[in-house]
């Protein structure tokens, strides 16, 4: 009964995907007349004010985020290029891109001042000088960030934030492969290396010697991304090529990890990015857009809200890259690559399940 609930559900979204959304509502959206947008991250200030940070092809636009629009306050320049990534430590934001020229290297953002400018206050270019994606543990406060597919290794280069200006580089892992993006939960690094089709899991407990617990091989290919349930019972892997789901891993033994089942909006559209908040699972569908699923019950996972950004033809590295859900308010953020920042609301409906 549980694949038949599933089916009977399926069904009834494929009814639905005439439509631009379901159950999630645009704000507001902002294109600053930037070629290409990328990743998207927040910040908070001590006010409560929530903020944007959107990659754009030419630097990072930060936006103040008021009830009825988007107000860009600054813009930092850095390296031409379509790739830029950004993640927040306390009140500094850290920024990677895979441009070089001026500004390349990792730049530092001091947001303090916020909401009156933010600083460019360092740009680190000794370790490498370019690099795909920067993550960090999303469910802990902790100083350390992790800055994936460099020049220099290919390999992850773990910095500790706790002098936010000037971090200093503390650990490498590098196995020999490239690794596209990471993630961080309690004392693991989950790491994808997208071109050998392999899930890495590492020990972190000690930054400065990364320990590789176990691995497996995803049955899909260019393992791309990745995000946890709130136990850590399940992993969602997210593949970069247009055909392929994203799929369930039950990892409750990590050196036994268990595909469950998949999840597509559209198989002709690749699954680029989820990111896990509660009992929903938010994933950045590239031509198929904003896709929100409910996933409390990992084994049987629903989609219950979605916006579509691009009007086009399904498939390719068109429409949404990028979508972030931890804003306090609920507000989702995001960036389409065409469109720039784009601000939501969902109005938070859950599945319902039919269990015989």
């Amino acid at each position: 009964m549980r694949t038949l609930s599933f089916f009977i559900f399926f069904s009834f979204a494929l009814n639905l995907f005439s439509q631009i959304n379901e159950h999630v509502n645009l704000l507001y959206e902002y294109d600053r007349g930037e070629p290409r947008y990328s990743g998207s991250w927040f910040f908070v200030d001590q006010n409560g004010t929530e903020y944007a940070l959107i990659g754009a092809y030419s630097g990072t636009a930060i936006y103040k985020l008021d009830q009825d629009e988007a107000i860009e306050l600054t813009f930092i320049p850095g390296p031409e290029s379509n790739w830029r990534e950004i993640t927040v430590v306390n009140n500094h934001a850290y920024v990677v891109t895979e441009g070089l020229g001026e500004g390349e290297g990792m730049q530092i953002i001091d947001l303090s001042n916020l909401p009156n400018n933010a600083t460019l206050v360092n740009t680190l270019d000794n370790s490498f000088q370019k690099a795909h994606i920067i993550q960090k543990n999303i469910f802990e406060n902790t100083p350390y960030i992790y800055v994936c597919g460099t020049n220099t290794t290919s390999g992850v280069h773990i910095f500790d934030c706790t002098i936010p200006e000037s971090p200093e580089e503390v650990g490498i892992f590098w196995e020999g492969y490239y690794v596209h993006d990471v993630h961080i939960r309690d004392t693991l690094m989950f790491a994808a290396a997208i071109y050998d089709d392999i899930v890495e899991i590492i020990s972190i407990a000690d930054p400065a010697n990364p320990v590789v617990l176990s691995g497996f091989d995803d049955p899909g290919t260019y393992t791309h991304s990745f995000s946890t349930s709130p136990d850590m019972k399940y992993l969602f892997v997210a593949d970069e090529k247009d055909g392929y789901p994203m799929r369930t891993f039950n990892i409750e033994d990590i050196y036994d990890p268990e595909e469950i089942n998949t999840y597509t909006a559209n198989i002709q559209s690749l699954v680029h990015n989820p990111y896990t908040n509660g009992i929903f699972t938010i994933v950045t569908h590239n031509t198929e857009g904003l896709r929100i699923l409910d996933t409390r019950d990992p084994e049987l996972i629903m989609e219950v809200g979605y916006y579509d950004t691009y009007e086009g033809e399904s498939g390719g590295f068109s429409g949404l890259w990028s979508a972030c859900p931890y804003l306090p308010s609920g507000r989702i953020i995001g960036a389409d690559r065409n469109r720039g920042l784009m601000v939501w609301e969902f109005n938070n409906t859950e599945a319902a399940r039919i269990y015989g």
